[in-house]
């Protein structure tokens, strides 16, 4: 059933990022309402080779890219309010997140065990936590109401757990803790309100001939760590690997996926979510409570890849598709998968890479 209140919100603003195929740097910012209306773009700058992300302030007046020279943009004109010059020579800023006030960023660096945090006019660049050496800090999300950072400590992709502190980096907490090596946890994600905290749990189990079973579940647990439940039971795959840990067997067999810009209902009531199976992707959202599953794609081609996906403030469906070597269309669909509209087809040469709204 779709939400009666849907049809008369205003449709949200969704900002997306188009880079060439054939080129590392510079792209195109799209700016288009979720309905497919108003659409603008214009030109910024990234240096990040890993990818193009987007963060766009609470207030979403201002809108950064990722990348140690990239530009904060006023949203609205493009106009480059700032220039961050992090000189990082080694490896890129990315997963740049606005803290509360917008009027400064966290980020981290691509295998490093820092988080750093940098006002939005370029000064005051310092370290915000450290981990042990040897680990990772990956995924840092800001809580929306409150003043909590939750993120993601890892060892050599072997052990991880999910960490919360202060905005100042001070009441580190674990909340997700894995009790055993080869129990990783990934990539938390605040509600809305703040209250939950959304994450995968991976873990291993030999299938006694030489290999492994992966094991993949859905967790939503309290902002303090209590609370815990398995909302999405995984299945279990064989991997033909004697390294379970090893990056190909991971990404063979990623099966539930949280999205990029938002995977929460603006209710704070249900999750959305990709599953894989038989190699063809699909995106559903589940209620937690009711651990009922609705589909709202209906793809059956094994050779379509849905990469970054999200639930907008006016309660669309937001995700990008296409081959396995770009994503080309961007499309807004409602709760139940009805009221399909494509918001933009890239054309040939350029790549989707970033989703915010």
């Amino acid at each position: 059933m779709v939400v009666a209140s849907q049809a008369a919100t205003a449709p949200s603003k969704i900002y997306f990022d188009v880079s060439s195929t054939t080129t590392t740097f510079g792209n195109t910012i799209h700016r288009i309402a979720s309905d497919g209306s108003a659409r603008t773009s214009y030109s910024a700058r990234s240096d990040n080779p890993y990818g193009h992300g987007l963060s766009l302030s609470r207030d979403k007046t201002k809108l950064k890219a990722d990348g140690g020279s990239g530009d904060v943009l006023n949203s609205s004109t493009g106009i480059v309010i700032s220039k961050l010059t992090t000189n990082f020579s080694s490896s890129s800023p990315i997963a740049y997140k606005w803290m509360p006030g917008d009027k400064s960023l966290i980020y981290t660096i691509t295998h490093d065990n820092k988080i750093y945090a940098v006002n939005s006019d370029n000064t005051q660049k310092k370290t915000l936590t450290s981990g042990p050496a040897g680990t990772r800090l990956e995924c840092p999300d800001v809580q929306r109401q409150g003043a909590k950072i939750a993120y993601m400590q890892s060892d050599a992709a072997t052990y991880s757990q999910i960490i919360t502190m202060n905005l100042d980096g001070s009441g580190k907490k674990s909340v997700a803790l894995a009790p055993h090596d080869g129990l990783v946890q990934l990539c938390p994600k605040w509600s809305p309100d703040g209250k939950k905290i959304a994450y995968y749990r991976h873990s291993y189990q030999s299938d006694g001939k030489g290999g492994y079973n992966h094991v993949a579940d859905l967790m939503v647990a309290n902002a303090d760590g209590s609370g815990t439940v398995k909302v999405a039971n995984s299945f279990t795959t064989s991997i033909n690997s004697s390294n379970p840990y090893s990056a190909a067997s991971l990404e063979s067999v990623y099966a539930w996926q949280l999205s990029f810009p938002t995977p929460w209902s603006p209710g704070n009531t249900s999750l959305l979510i990709k599953k894989v199976t038989g190699n063809v992707e699909n995106l559903y959202h589940i209620n937690i409570a009711t651990k009922k599953l609705t589909a709202v794609t209906k793809n059956t081609s094994t050779s379509t890849r849905i990469e970054q996906y999200g639930w907008s403030p006016d309660r669309r469906i937001v995700f990008t598709y296409g081959p396995a070597t770009a994503q080309t269309v961007v499309k807004s669909v409602r709760t139940d998968g009805t009221s399909s509209k494509i918001l933009y087809q890239a054309k040939t040469g350029e790549a989707i890479e970033g989703l915010m709204f």
